[in-house]
């Protein structure tokens, strides 16, 4: 008995023996493979896990055993697990993918492997293999396949922000951007922003953000130091290399270099990953920005041989193929219209000795000088080719008339005299033009080419530098212009002629003082013509003098019924610089001054042209200043674009000056026009002339004027050129509005005039847009487009011309962006009658960014 209890004994314990044995091979068996393993009973809890599953995850053995799948899967609710579980116990096994969470909160996918026994109730053997890799592969591949398209059929932006979407995507990040390095101490171009950089109101995506290398943030050091850079505890930098306002706070950052051929070419980064990057996210970015240069290049190659088979290489102009190309297809859309096209080609005169002087290099370089002043003078939708050495053919798209062709080839002809500098040489050159213009030259494209060409070699015949039109075209042209002088003739002998007229108003106090008379033709067949239309084609003839007689005539019996509704308002009329020469002149206005009241002359103002020059100031001297005794006044008008000269000052009596409105409409977008109007104030107030600005077409461009000193302004800003009855009941409502009248009270918070316009236009539209949504009139809503705001333009305009390079610069424009889409999203909400919406809150919210953007705007000028 006593040996059978030892030998039961004894086999027991070799059993247990076996089984603890059998139990550490199982778990040595499990912690050396690759995958990780969770033993889950019925319920869904992990009652064994080994240490590959724990270094995966960042737990310990002790905090899994317990846990349930849905805590560390962060696909699976507990019903998903309970029904996954039950489906298991039918069929026995399952694969399937899905994404787990480690301690750190970091995500990982996995490709989970699940096995059922029945024992102890119920088990479920479950195997998960990290298939970071993986999907690494499968997301890359198809970033090849999305960049590979786009290389054809998109452009090179919407190819970097694609695969930066994908690398915030692949790295969980919030801010993504690409840089390409011209060196590896300056920048190529500005930096490329993802979808989603760009959609954070502050951030420092959009355009305009541009800075040296050497003031770049801490991340710059990935090109210092040539390899990739993370830096997880990047809020420790802000001390050393800090942001300017309004860039989006940077928590974590990682960048990584492209290299090619040894050199930096680019610089791709992420931030604000929710937890620290590791070396897989290096190894995904890396990847990434390998394959986006990659196709970038492979994107610019196809961009480069696209250029070469339709452009000339030296001047980057249009080669013949495209011409040809553009020229039918002008043709086919001028036959669906009114409209003609100028065919023209130039050659230039005597090119052939500058190269043999200067050598080839120097001929090149002017070529591509006189390619870009060609296309200078162009408008849109023209076209300038180069289609041999030095000649070049020119199509003019969409012209009213053979005059208006001949203008545009005029002033080709003036700019090609006017000298180079190249390499250090002063180069005179001239060309020879030919021109021929269809529908009126009815012949196909070929035919069109050889006719100017034919019209070329005449030019050159005739002396050079100068132009000539295809012979059928030019006796066309005679025979027209004939006949349209004889129907103009008629028109002024059946009164068909009228005035309109626009107001001009003090801006000081926004009182009208006076009115320009503007003539209009109410031609019977063609509707109301403006002067554009028929005042060339009558120049320097006797035609020119009858039509200015008769608008002094018409002005002033005008003038008189106003009188007679108690209206005194001093008019202005233009005058040719034909009939100001005439010594006769002054007779004439003494005879027509005789038919009305003694004080009529104070009343009327004569503008004198200044685009055309004065031959004889002395002689017109003394005709203005005879017209000047008998009481009337003199403006000089359109100052600037002509023969400007102080001689008109010193000999001519020029009561104001009148600023010409090309400069005016474009001096809150161009610097150039902004410093041209403001000397031309200067120069008036020195001279103690009043200055009329025209073309005031905006309330801020009338406070830019206010802040320079000009007195006077007139334009559609304030009123179009009307007829003497609307102008009654204009000046009516004029009365009433205050807008124009407190502008000499606007007082800028900055020294910096278009500043202080710019931070009146916002302040100005955020008034309409909060009233119009406060009160639900969205009729009342100022402009909402951003690309077409004004405060828009003066960003990429005089803005940058200004204030560029100043840090905080670059991110005003993404906070003005925020606040039009938070105004949109506000308008529709209103539009939809969206009782949802906090409204409240929402309008608060615009108000605090709104002032968080004038804020930024004031601290440009420090």
């Amino acid at each position: 008995m006593v040996i059978l209890v030892a030998q039961d004994i004894s086999e027991r314990k070799a059993a247990q023996q076996a089984v603890l044995e059998a139990s550490q091979r199982y778990q040595a068996v499990l912690d050396s493979t690759n995958d990780g393993f969770w033993l889950v009973d019925s319920q869904g809890r992990l009652v064994e896990v080994n240490d590959t599953y724990c270094r995966q995850s960042g737990y310990v053995r002790e905090e899994c055993i317990g846990m349930t799948v849905s805590d560390l899967d962060v696909i699976e609710t507990p019903a998903n697990v309970a029904q996954r579980l039950t489906e298991i116990r039918h069929s026995g096994n399952a694969i399937f993918e899905s994404r787990h969470q480690r301690k750190d909160g970091s995500l990982w996918p996995v490709e989970v492997s699940i096995s059922y026994s029945p024992v102890q109730g119920g088990r479920f053997f479950t195997f998960l293999r990290d298939i970071r890799d993986r999907k690494v592969q499968q997301q890359l591949g198809r970033l090849r396949n999305a960049l590979a398209e786009l290389v054809y059929t998109d452009d090179q932006q919407r190819l970097l922000q694609i695969a930066l979407d994908l690398a915030e995507e692949m790295t969980q990040s919030r801010i993504g951007y690409f840089h390409f390095v011209a060196s590896e101490l300056e920048w190529d171009a500005e930096p490329t922003w993802s979808a989603g950089t760009n959609n954070q109101a502050g951030s420092g995506g959009g355009a305009g953000l541009q800075y040296a290398m050497s003031q770049a943030g801490a991340w710059v050091e990935c090109v210092n130091q040539r390899q990739p850079l993370v830096r997880n505890d990047y809020q420790a930098l802000l001390q050393e290399k800090n942001f300017s306002d309004g860039h989006a706070s940077l928590h974590r950052e990682m960048t990584v270099p492209v290299l090619r051929d040894g050199s930096i070419v680019a610089v791709l980064g992420v931030g604000n990953k929710p937890y620290d990057y590791d070396d897989h996210d290096v190894y995904v970015a890396s990847r990434v920005a390998d394959i986006t240069y990659d196709f970038v290049e492979r994107y610019q190659a196809e961009r480069q041989i696209q250029f070469m088979a339709y452009n000339d290489l030296l001047t980057g102009l249009p080669n013949r193929q495209l011409f040809a190309d553009r020229l039918s297809q002008a043709i086919s859309h001028i036959h669906r219209s009114d409209k003609l096209l100028a065919i023209c080609y130039l050659d230039l005169d005597g090119f052939k000795p500058i190269n043999d002087r200067y050598g080839h290099q120097t001929g090149d370089r002017l070529l591509v000088s006189l390619a870009n002043r060609l296309k200078k003078h162009l408008r849109e939708g023209d076209t300038v080719a180069r289609v041999g050495g030095d000649e070049f053919v020119i199509l003019l798209n969409d012209l009213g008339n053979i005059h208006q062709g001949e203008e545009i080839i005029q002033r080709i002809l003036e700019s090609v005299t006017e000298p180079f500098v190249v390499d250090r040489h002063r180069i005179y050159v001239s060309a020879s033009i030919g021109g021929t213009f269809h529908p009126l030259d009815d012949a196909d494209l070929d035919t069109l080419l050889r006719h100017a060409d034919q019209a070329m070699y005449s030019a050159k015949q005739d002396g050079r530098n100068t132009y000539r039109l295809y012979d059928p075209i030019k006796d066309q042209k005679v025979h027209a212009h004939h006949r349209f002088v004889e129907e103009f003739e008629q028109g002024l002998e059946k009164s068909e002629m009228l005035l309109h007229y626009q107001p001009r108003i003090d801006l000081s106090s926004g009182e009208m003082v006076s009115v320009e008379a503007l003539v209009r033709w109410q031609h019977p067949d063609k509707g109301l013509l403006m002067p554009g239309d028929f005042l060339a084609m009558i120049a320097d003839r006797p035609l020119e003098i009858a039509l200015d007689e008769w608008v002094i005539r018409a002005a002033l019996d005008q003038h008189m019924r106003w009188r007679e509704q108690g209206l005194y308002l001093h008019v202005s009329v233009n005058l040719s610089t034909l009939h100001i020469q005439q010594t006769n002149f002054p007779d004439f206005l003494k005879a027509v001054l005789q038919n009305y009241p003694d004080d009529i002359a104070r009343y009327l103002e004569l503008e004198v042209l200044e685009t055309r020059a004065i031959a004889d100031t002395y002689r017109v001297a003394e005709i203005m200043n005879a017209c000047a005794g008998l009481g009337v006044h003199f403006s000089l008008d359109d100052f600037g674009t002509g023969y400007s000269s102080l001689t008109y000052f010193h000999r001519l009596p020029i009561s104001i000056v009148k600023v010409d409105q090309h400069f005016v409409q474009d001096m809150l977008n161009n610097p150039l026009d902004q410093d041209i109007v403001e000397g031309v104030i200067r120069m008036a107030e020195a001279l103690k002339r009043p200055v009329v600005a025209e073309g005031v077409e905006s309330i801020e461009l009338g406070l830019m004027l206010s802040q320079l000193g000009c007195q006077f302004a007139q334009g559609y800003g304030i009123a179009e050129p009307m007829t003497a009855d609307a102008l009654m009941e204009w000046i009516a409502q004029w009365k009433n509005d205050q807008t124009w009248r407190g502008l000499t009270s606007v007082v800028g918070p900055t020294e910096y005039y278009d500043l202080n316009v710019a931070i009146f236009t916002h302040r100005r539209w955020m008034d309409q847009v909060l009233g119009s949504l406060k009160s639900e009139q969205l009729s009342g809503l100022p402009n909402m487009d951003f690309d077409t705001c004004q405060l828009t333009h003066w960003y990429t305009g005089i803005g940058a011309t200004r204030f560029g390079m100043r840090p905080a610069y670059a991110f005003i424009q993404s906070k003005h962006r925020a606040l039009h889409q938070l105004a949109v999203e506000l308008a529709g909400a209103v539009e939809r009658r969206d009782r949802q919406a906090d409204m409240s809150r929402l309008l608060l919210e615009l108000q605090a960014a709104s002032d968080e953007f004038l804020a930024m705007l004031i601290r440009l000028a420090e």
